[in-house]
């Protein structure tokens, strides 16, 4: 690729102020290191688009590559980069973005930027940030997810002919030695590592690289998670016994619904099994940073209140840590799908969920504040658009995976059974 890009170091010298004055700026292109399912490189899980892969370049050479530097002076230059569309929908809309959100993080580290040369080169970026997906293995099939990051997937992709090549296991480097290898190289750097998956504690390269770091001294460095948290050990191996090695562990629990229907949107969830294992690691690890992250879809979105009461009281999670993650893709499973009528009765309910919140709640002053920011983003996306037209779609879709699993979305959803009736 050829850098068009050139910038004057008064440009540069600016770039601190960039975190705050420049909507499409972001640190991530200067301080991590994202690697997808099937190797490829990107500025973080969201970015649409690639800067290299594991599998062809070294590690060293894609960070300070042609395609990294052309990404670093087009948000030097204040560009709205196109890849970076889902974090410019969710802040449009007023829900946190994984920008903002590591802007925040990283704002100390802004040295980084303040040395990066006209030709996009930073001599001092350095990965302190890893996203490594070492592999799509997964044991849920989520509806809202696909082969590409769930083996569980392959058996029903390959039904419905979507299958992401012919073996269910994809793995971002076939040779793990030599990418664990690179990886040790950047060990005294990293500060904080974000397992996701796939299914994090079911993939024994994750367990491999917290052995690193305990045999290299390096349990300072901050473990983050997002797991269904269906399995708590591995080939034998505890994850509450690693943890206690590291004194920084945050762990987002993935849930979506509570009974049935949680089991319907996240296919091989348990859970009773959930429950009780998310109360395992209070009682053993309770240094843990229990937090939960629901990803809010037209499935979901009319029982949020009833999920997050029940997390807050049967957990004693407080209202800052219940977070929400508004689905952006595939887009049929968007809130903005529902129809006129659905979406009235859910504002209600939200807004009935805000009102009780502030009643029973108001010594959580900022998990109050924080419950009515996220949820006044839903309301604010499911009005914002109507893609009732992807209704037709929306029904397909759930009838294939119905024939497939032998499932019925519209009884075990019967708030939905008006979608349905209305399109026959």
């Amino acid at each position: 690729m050829q850098i068009n890009h050139k910038i004057d170091d008064a440009a540069v010298r600016a770039g601190a102020k960039l975190l705050e004055r420049t909507p499409g700026f972001c640190m991530l292109p200067w301080m991590s290191l994202h690697v997808r399912t099937d190797g490829k490189v990107a500025a973080c899980c969201d970015f649409e688009g690639e800067l290299g892969d594991v599998r062809r370049d070294d590690l060293r050479s894609i960070l300070d590559g042609p395609a990294m530097r052309d990404l670093r002076l087009r948000m030097l230059q204040g560009e709205t980069v196109p890849g970076c569309w889902r974090c410019v929908d969710r802040e449009s809309r007023g829900a946190l973005s994984i920008r903002q959100a590591m802007n925040s993080e990283l704002a100390g580290h802004v040295d980084a930027v303040l040395t990066t040369r006209p030709d996009g080169h930073a001599p001092d970026a350095r990965p302190i940030y890893w996203d490594i997906r070492f592999s799509n293995i997964c044991n849920f099939r989520c509806r809202s997810c696909w082969h590409g990051a769930s083996s569980r997937w392959f058996a029903d992709a390959v039904k419905l002919g979507r299958q992401l090549g012919d073996q269910a296991i994809i793995r971002a480097d076939d040779d793990i030695d030599r990418l664990m290898g690179e990886l040790e190289s950047f060990l005294p750097a990293v500060e904080e590592i974000y397992f996701a998956g796939g299914e994090p504690l079911i993939m024994e390269e994750h367990f491999r690289l917290l052995r690193t770091l305990i045999t290299h001294g390096r349990t300072d460095v901050r473990l983050k998670y997002s797991s269904n948290l269906s399995e708590l050990a591995n080939h034998g191996t505890g994850i509450l016994d690693a943890w206690r090695h590291f004194p920084n562990v945050r762990l987002f629990a993935s849930v979506d619904a509570m009974g049935a229907r949680g089991e319907l949107i996240r296919k091989d969830l348990d859970w009773d099994r959930f429950v009780a294992n998310l109360h395992t690691v209070r009682r053993h690890c309770p240094h843990v940073d229990r937090r939960t992250l629901t990803t809010v879809s037209i499935f979901n979105v009319l029982h949020l209140a009833e999920l997050q009461r029940f997390l807050h009281v049967e957990f004693g999670l407080g209202l800052e840590v219940i977070r929400l993650h508004m689905l952006q893709v595939p887009r049929h499973y968007s809130i903005c799908v529902l129809p006129a009528a659905l979406k009235d009765l859910a504002r209600d309910r939200l807004r009935a969920h805000l009102a009780w919140i502030g009643e029973h709640a108001d010594d959580d002053a900022a998990g109050v504040a924080h419950q009515r920011r996220q949820i006044s983003a839903v309301i604010e996306q499911m009005d914002g658009e109507d893609s009732s037209a992807l209704l037709p779609k929306f029904r397909r879709e759930c009838e294939l995976l119905d024939t497939v699993r032998g499932e019925c979305v519209s009884a075990t959803f019967p708030e939905l059974a008006p979608i349905f009736a209305a399109l026959d």
